[in-house]
């Protein structure tokens, strides 16, 4: 049977017709009364179907009952101060109205307070939370009934209204024990959670705790656009959102149900409905183990979307539009007119710096981010932490017992004492946005240097006494804004790395996808070492040193810089009548300031999460500044597949 159509204006020759068919009706209420038990009874639509069908498992729901339960009717009369034979009068002449409106309404909206003060009694809420079916939908289960409904305290954190008390309602299968929740079902077979398709209203962050949708995607959009982490939204909601009043109405089912937001409900929230998203644009259902923490849970789901990312790109990896690329009108060889495209990128490094192994160059997780080595060079961390050294660490020392090295340690262990050493901390983290608003946190991954000439020569002796971390990102970005990858560098931003991260983007996968320009601020060293190793990158695209760089920071004396790589030797990137220039070619340096606010809020974080969240961030920047490019009359925009453009 189809669903009704849903429609919340009823017209005035449907109302007078079913007036008519109900004298009686007439005479015993007000129009005002019919509305307010119209919106009433809508709002609770969902109840009158739970109970009905715990009291007629034949019963179908896509058709109203015949009759109202009592608790309905005994609950609509308490807070309309309207006869219980009124309002069973008025579903009788309206009942097919109210199935056929929207469950939200102006009367509902006024009717909170009463769901508070009286619904939970009942345990009748406005914003209790359904699984999309009433059916059980698994292909070989017998079961042609309902399913059978069991109502559960939770903690709804809303856009509107704060954290409110309410009921998720969990749908159970007789037949093959299929469990329906709001966002996901769980089979006795399988012990796994599988989502629904699509997104739902509201997503279950943790046991009991639930998200509106809409308000994750504000924690999303504040965190892309105004670098807001998640412990300073979660402060902001409970200064601006919470009212002890509504929370002080919870009855005892709520006990122990924490009505404060945490940092875990905010990321919670945020990497489920980005998995969310993701498999919704890829048409695919998430699935995730039904045992363990929260955080465990999504693990290996983060993990299958990083790898994705990582040998696939970005979404946008085949942008073209005006800003980055050019179609230039030429004779070629034979004299006959061609279009060359000229299409540009433009690559530079950030550091924002995670917890990594001790180890150099070594880009295997950590076990936790307090840890200092992986897995796999855990017996390392036993050794003295002077760089070089391969002796033993001393008990109660993290070095060995030679004169100088166990200075270093001493020396770092009276200036971590000194005020002046928490000024340097800060100054360090070059922290310009903090995670947390109320607790700025300096933290110690010292490289602590000895200030006085060792006796055994010139060489400076080092020490890292905290945690390693990585050493920057490296991004691509487009001229126009678009970023198109991103790498991180665990070493030094070497040469040898730039180079394979090129051919990684590109040779190796998306060979089509070349640029046919890339800027980078040490090209003339990229440029030298690919000559060295007799690379053929160096004739099939243009390196360009960046602009201001060129003029302030390069030796126009050498080769590289002035001939190979000056931006002025390049007709196609100068501007129309050859003044100006064509491509923005500072455009990953003002990227980076955009990267650089998440400094604090990503420095702690394990490196799968570290991953995805910068990902997401990149992707959801990229939506935006394409919608922005989209708006710009004129701009040809567009997708390169198979080396041609589609627009």
């Amino acid at each position: 049977m189809a669903a009704p159509v849903v429609r919340d204006v009823l017209s005035l020759g449907e109302l007078i017709e079913r007036l008519q068919k109900s004298p009686d009706l007439i005479k015993s209420t007000g129009f005002n009364q019919c509305c307010a038990v119209v919106d009433a009874t809508s709002a609770l639509k969902q109840q009158i179907i739970g109970q009905e069908l715990r009291r007629n498992h034949n019963y179908d729901p896509t058709g109203p009952p015949n009759r109202l339960s009592t608790d309905i009717i005994v609950f609509v009369s308490s807070q309309l101060g309207i006869k219980s034979n009124v309002i069973t009068k008025i579903w009788d002449a309206f009942r097919e109205v109210i199935w056929s409106r929207s469950e939200y309404s102006l009367t509902a909206e006024r009717l909170r307070d009463s769901f508070r003060a009286a619904g939970f009694s009942r345990k009748l809420s406005e914003l209790t939370l359904y699984p999309p079916n009433r059916c059980c939908i698994q292909q070989d289960c017998p079961n042609e009934h309902h399913l059978l409904e069991e109502l559960h305290p939770i903690v709804l954190f809303t856009f509107n209204d704060g954290p409110r008390a309410t009921y998720e309602a969990v749908l159970t299968c007789n037949a093959c024990k299929t469990m329906y929740y709001h966002n996901y079902f769980t089979t006795r077979a399988e012990k796994s959670r599988t989502y629904y398709s699509g997104v739902p209203e509201a997503i279950e962050t943790t046991k009991h705790h639930f998200f509106e949708t809409n308000l994750a995607r504000l924690f999303v959009n504040l965190l892309v656009m105004s670098w807001t982490s998640a412990t300073n939204f979660a402060r902001v909601y409970e200064l601006s959102m919470t009212d002890t009043e509504v929370i002080d109405a919870a009855s005892n089912d709520w006990q122990g149900r924490s009505f404060r937001m945490t940092t875990d409900n905010v990321w919670n929230a945020f990497f489920i409905l980005a998995l969310l998203e993701d498999h919704q644009l890829r048409d695919s259902v998430l699935i995730v183990p039904n045992e363990g923490s929260q955080p465990l849970r999504f693990q290996e789901a983060i993990a299958e979307r990083n790898y994705r990312i990582r040998t696939h790109g970005q979404v946008e990896k085949s942008h073209f539009c005006d800003k980055c690329c050019r179609w230039i009108e030429e004779n070629d060889r034979a004299g006959e007119r061609k279009v060359r495209k000229v299409h540009a990128l433009v690559i530079d490094g950030i550091t924002l710096g995670r917890p990594c192994c001790s180890a150099a160059n070594c880009a295997s997780p950590l076990p936790t981010t307090r840890h200092h080595f992986c897995a796999q060079h855990a017996s390392m961390k036993n050794d003295c932490c002077v760089e070089g050294c391969n002796s033993k660490a001393e008990v109660s020392w993290n070095t060995c017992s030679l004169e100088s090295h166990r200075n270093l340690e001493k020396t770092h262990r009276q200036r971590n004492t000194a005020m002046f050493q928490l000024k340097a901390k800060l100054q360090r983290a070059a922290v310009s946005v903090p995670d947390d608003a109320l607790d700025p946190e300096a933290t110690s991954d010292d490289v602590e240097e000895c200030p006085e000439k060792p006796e055994d020569g010139n060489v400076k002796i080092k020490a890292r006494f905290g945690r390693r971390r990585t050493h920057n990102e490296q991004i691509m970005v487009r001229p126009c804004g678009i970023i198109v990858a991103r790498k991180t560098f665990f070493g030094a931003e070497s040469l040898t790395e730039h180079r394979a991260m090129i051919k990684e983007e590109f040779e190796e996968r998306d060979e089509d996808l070349m640029p046919d320009v890339i800027f980078y601020d040490n090209n003339c060293r990229l440029y030298r070492h690919l000559r060295h190793n007799n690379d053929d990158l160096i004739h099939r695209v243009c390196l360009p040193v960046d602009v201001f760089h060129w003029m302030c920071k390069h030796k126009k004396t050498d080769i590289e810089c002035s001939e190979h790589c000056n931006p002025w030797k390049f007709s196609e990137l100068r501007g129309e009548a050859g003044i100006g220039w064509y491509f923005n070619s500072s455009a990953a340096e003002q990227t980076n300031v955009w990267l650089g606010g998440y400094h604090s809020i990503l420095r702690e974080m394990r490196a799968d999460r570290y991953d995805f969240v910068l990902d997401e961030l990149i992707y959801r920047r990229n939506r935006i500044a394409l919608a922005k490019l989209e708006e710009d009359i004129g701009l040809r925009v567009g997708h390169f597949r198979d080396g041609r453009d589609e627009q």
